[in-house]
């Protein structure tokens, strides 16, 4: 495609077009930064400049040359013309006529003319500048149109973690993405126009275009907002009013979309935050703000620094709002709370840490709230037994092994069978012929009210009408003995009972795989199991509740074992898409790894004192993946941003579709002084009845590495495996089984 030569109608600077098509269109100049209309040298008039503020990059890669570069020379103008006027050979073959000289000569002595006006006219600008005592801020138009570099000022963009803007937080390490530049095409060959590839580009649907316009005139009012240096009031006016216009046009055009592009989220809080009028006042940022918590809600709420924004966000609406003294508390307390459960995933950065104390610290103050608890030490970490971790923490204490944790186990014993009539599935007639029982989770009674110092082996099936049952046994190895064999006034041996019980057929109801811990803060005993929720098409439907809502896991707490009393955690404010007074602690999630089902966790403390879920998630499809949830104090949890850890695998090698959580072995501290982890899992083909065991290891439940030699060789179950250590011997408590390993171990 041949080049044109035009000239800017403001400064008067030539530039090579490489695209002819935007002949007759406005640009901007990337020297003045001038908005003009190209057209070639010969055809150039004044045009006055109409910036309406939608140009959003000062370079355009279709103008040729460096702005700080000597003009092309007129040789290349003679080349250009020469391209020009080649496709009219007959034409440039006519004789000239008598007066084709004094043509010429007028038309150079005007061109003359016109050389020294222009030089006039910049020598007049350069001194006003001067005398203005204003930089003359020449712009460098990089080809990718997205930067801009002022000589002698510090990058505006390079905002460190943490800091201040203009009195509001700036989300850390992130910078707002520039938008696409819309003046740059590609063709169906994949070459730019201005290429010599005449492939016409292929058009995008218009909405498209137009949502990519906004994105990108949002975009440019951010950068000009930080590129924007000692504005007068009528600058500062003219800037404020394309901001109003940018947000505006987004405002409309996402509200008839329904609006989930959360990547305009960055933009848009940076408008709303950064901009000041001349008396340093914030503009009205009200609408803008509202219109994020519109996008946030309406979107899949995806995890990672968007939510940095959307937290901050939340919480400086909470504060506009309460400043205007028309909020509603009750609204007031929902913003600050969903900015406090953005910023908990991100809390590792100090920034983030910082932000969410201050939204707490507002919430308390609002709500009045008293913390039930004292608030624990920082540095509390959990118990220790002949110095080793609490086996009832859960965290198997395997730091003083030798060598790897053994493959084989030397022996095994069935400790669990069928015997009582709750333990028969009502689901179908077919389907009482499977013994299901078993998902143990085993804790020792040494703590708590009436500490007996008996084992306490909890257990349940997964078929319809299920709850969790309890056997007891003098030493770790059994005999299990259930509680209505204990006690003869016992029907059954349940200690928490599914309300549809004793059940009918076609009833999916149940409770399954409990996992129980002791917490030392509370005094209490958490056992965590899992349900089936019957109004899960409600939850699905009510954008308020995440994921699928099929099988969630709640909580129940007791002081005393030997009670057999459990009280299941109540929440009233989800009874009519949720089983009744039933608080899911760790619920479905929007996320398609555990969208349809969450269920069969292992929970934990770690040594550091933190709790950890080890997650079971089902997408909606059924296959399963492993992913982890941390927590502070065992009842509100935050699921990793990186989840799932471990994934089906898919393609013609995708054998072991199912992924289970076994447990965790806590390994001490490696040389770098983190803590290390043993992670066991299960693995099994999708509808296999015996998966195959896998170890791993890791220091952050991020990064996985899988141990070389493969799969373990002893069985493991549906439900998590249960652990207890004692000396050299790991107990393991998986489905019906009881298998026993020897450790690797000094001798004492």
């Amino acid at each position: 495609m041949s080049t044109v030569t035009i000239a800017c109608s403001g400064c008067g600077v030539r530039l090579t077009l490489k695209n002819r098509d935007k002949l007759g269109k406005k640009i901007k100049c990337p020297k003045c930064s001038g908005v003009f209309v190209a057209r070639p040298v010969e055809e150039q008039q004044s045009v006055p400049d109409d910036d309406d503020g939608w140009l959003s990059d000062l370079g355009d890669p279709d103008l040729g040359g460096d702005p700080y570069s000597k003009q092309q020379t007129s040789g290349d103008s003679r080349k250009s013309s020469r391209k020009k006027s080649s496709g009219n050979k007959r034409a440039a073959a006519t004789k000239r006529g008598p007066d084709s000289h004094r043509t010429l000569l007028f038309a150079g002595i005007g061109g003359g003319v016109v050389v020294v006006a222009v030089a006039i006219w910049a020598i007049v600008a350069v001194t006003g500048n001067k005398k203005d005592n204003k930089p003359n801020n020449e712009i460098v138009a990089q080809n990718d149109g997205n930067k801009t570099e002022v000589p002698g000022t510090p990058n505006p963009d390079s905002n460190q973690p943490g800091k201040k803007q203009n009195g509001n937080s700036v989300p850390p390490t992130k910078k707002t993405p520039a938008g696409p530049n819309p003046n740059k095409t590609t063709n169906e060959n994949g070459n730019e126009n201005g290429n010599e590839n005449k492939t016409s580009p292929a058009k995008k649907p218009r909405t498209q275009q137009t949502l990519q316009q906004a994105r990108t005139n949002l975009d440019a009012v951010v950068r000009e907002i930080r590129n924007a240096r000692n504005l007068d009031d009528q600058q500062r006016a003219g800037l404020i009013q394309r901001t109003a216009t940018a947000v505006k046009k987004a405002q409309e055009l996402l509200a008839k979309k329904q609006p989930k592009e959360t990547d305009f989220i960055p933009p848009l809080y940076s408008c709303a935050t950064m901009l000041r009028d001349a008396q340093g006042q914030a503009v009205d940022d009200v609408a803008t703000l509202r219109l994020i918590q519109t996008i946030w809600e309406r979107s899949d709420k995806p995890e990672g620094p968007v939510g940095g924004y959307v937290a901050f966000a939340y919480d400086l609406l909470a504060d506009r709002l309460k400043a205007t003294e028309k909020a509603n508390p009750g609204e007031l307390v929902a913003l600050y709370r969903t900015a406090a459960a953005t910023l908990e995933p991100l809390k590792q950065n100090q920034a983030y840490a910082d932000t969410l104390t201050q939204v707490r610290e507002k919430l308390a103050t609002l709500t009045g709230a008293v913390a039930v608890q004292p608030k624990k030490p920082a540095n509390k970490l959990p118990g220790m037994v002949n110095g080793r971790l609490d086996n009832n923490l859960k965290c198997v204490d395997l730091s003083d092994m030798t060598a790897p944790l053994p493959l084989n186990v030397v022996r095994s014993k069935k400790i669990l069978s069928r015997s009582e009539f709750w333990e028969y599935s009502t689901w179908t007639l077919v389907a009482r012929k499977d013994d299901t029982v078993g998902y143990p989770s085993m804790v020792r009674n040494d703590r708590g009210k009436n500490p007996d110092g008996k084992y306490y082996l909890y257990y349940a099936h997964h078929d319809p009408t299920s709850g969790i049952a309890c056997a007891i046994a003098d030493s770790v190895e059994g005999p299990y003995r259930k509680l209505a064999k204990l006690d003869a006034s016992r029907k059954h041996s349940l200690v928490l009972v599914n309300p549809h019980f004793p059940g009918r057929l076609g009833d999916p109801s149940h409770y399954s795989s409990p996992s129980v811990v002791w917490n030392e803060d509370e005094q209490l005993w958490f056992m965590y199991f899992h349900y089936y929720n019957h109004f899960h098409r409600l939850w699905e439907e009510d954008s308020n509740f995440p994921g699928g809502g099929n099988q969630m896991t709640a909580l129940a707490t007791s002081p005393d074992l030997s009670s057999h009393d459990w009280t299941v955690v109540e929440d009233e404010g989800t009874d009519k898409v949720n089983m009744p007074k039933i608080h899911p602690v760790l619920p479905t999630t929007k996320k398609s790894w555990m969208y349809g089902t969450s269920s069969y966790h292992s929970i934990q403390r770690l040594p550091t004192g933190e709790w950890l879920a080890f997650l079971r998630g089902t997408d909606a499809k059924g296959a399963c993946s492993v992913g982890f949830a941390r927590s502070g104090d065992g009842r509100k949890w935050s699921l990793f941003p990186e989840n799932p850890m471990i994934r089906p695998r898919s393609g013609r090698t995708a054998a072991l579709g199912i992924y289970r959580p076994g447990f965790i072995g806590y390994l001490g501290k490696d040389s770098a002084g983190k803590h290390g982890y043993l992670v066991v899992w299960a693995e099994s083909r999708k509808g296999a009845d015996v998966p195959r065991m896998r170890y791993g290891y890791t220091t952050d439940f991020v990064r996985i590495i899988p141990d070389r030699r493969g799969f373990a060789n002893w069985p493991g179950g549906d439900g998590l495996i249960s652990t207890w250590r004692v000396d050299d011997k790991l107990y393991l408590f998986a489905a019906k089984y009881l298998h026993v390993m020897k450790l690797p171990v000094a001798s004492n």
